[in-house]
Order: C-alpha cells, then sequence, then structure tokens
C-alpha cells in the first residue's frame, strides 16, 4: 500500500510509456525530414532556387564583385555590432554603479535585457555567414 501512494510509481510507467511512444513519434518525423518530406522539399527548393541565382551572377563579374563586397560588408558590419555590443556591456558594467545594483539584484531581467541588446549581432552573422556560403558557392561553380 506504501508503494501505491509513493509517486514513484507513476514516473516508471510514464517513463516506460515515453519510451514506447517516442520512437514512433520519431519515425514519422524522420519522413518530414527526409527529400519526400515537407521539410526535404523545401530545401530542395530554396537550393534550386540559389543555384538558378548563381547562374545568373557567374554570367557578369562585376556582379560577383558585388557579391563579394557585399560578404565583406556584411561581416565589417557583423565584427563592429560584436564590439559594440561589447563595449556596451563592459562599459556599463564598469563605470556605472547603479548597473552594477541592477545586475546584483534583478539576475532575470538583467539576462533578459543583454539577450535582447545582443539580438542583432546573432542577425548580422547570420547574414554574414549566409552571404559567405553564397559566394562560395559561386567560385566553386566559375570555371
Amino acid at each position: 500500500m506504501n508503494e501505491i501512494l509513493n509517486n514513484n510509481w507513476f514516473v516508471s510507467i510514464v517513463t516506460g510509456l515515453l519510451f514506447y511512444i517516442l520512437p514512433k513519434f520519431l519515425l514519422k518525423i524522420k519522413y518530414h525530414f527526409s527529400k519526400k518530406g515537407i521539410l526535404g522539399r523545401a530545401i530542395r527548393y530554396f537550393d534550386l532556387k540559389r543555384l538558378r541565382k548563381i547562374r545568373i551572377i557567374l554570367q557578369d563579374d562585376t556582379k560577383i564583385q558585388k557579391e563579394t563586397t557585399k560578404n565583406y560588408a556584411y561581416l565589417i558590419i557583423f565584427l563592429l555590432s560584436m564590439m559594440t555590443y561589447f563595449w556596451l556591456l563592459l562599459c556599463l558594467t564598469i563605470l556605472s554603479s547603479d548597473f552594477r545594483f541592477f545586475i546584483n539584484n534583478d539576475k532575470l531581467t538583467y539576462n533578459i535585457y543583454a539577450i535582447t541588446a545582443g539580438f542583432p549581432v546573432y542577425i548580422f552573422e547570420l547574414l554574414y555567414l549566409n552571404q559567405k556560403y553564397f559566394v562560395d558557392q559561386i567560385y566553386k561553380f566559375r570555371k
């Protein structure tokens, strides 16, 4: 009777059901990641769209130069945003005693502010990496 009232039996049953259902669920998800699934078709569509754009760009050297310049511009913007973010955090932490008091007393709000302020860094990083991959593909297909 004591074991029934204990919660360990409930955890055991839920864990067993989870391990029984999880493989069946993963098989259904696996289909959507394959070439015939929703995500696989979307990836193939965007790859085809990218390759068509590369074919158009390969015909003109000025367009290749423009894409390379855009790549380096995104790199500079990314590095500047990263330096600005770290400068902002360091200056506020070192110079402002009110900000240090805020950090020590309200850690959750500080973490939310830090992530929100750092969000542009991640956006510029994704833009740079996407453009870098695109330029690498251009030079790969160039003869």
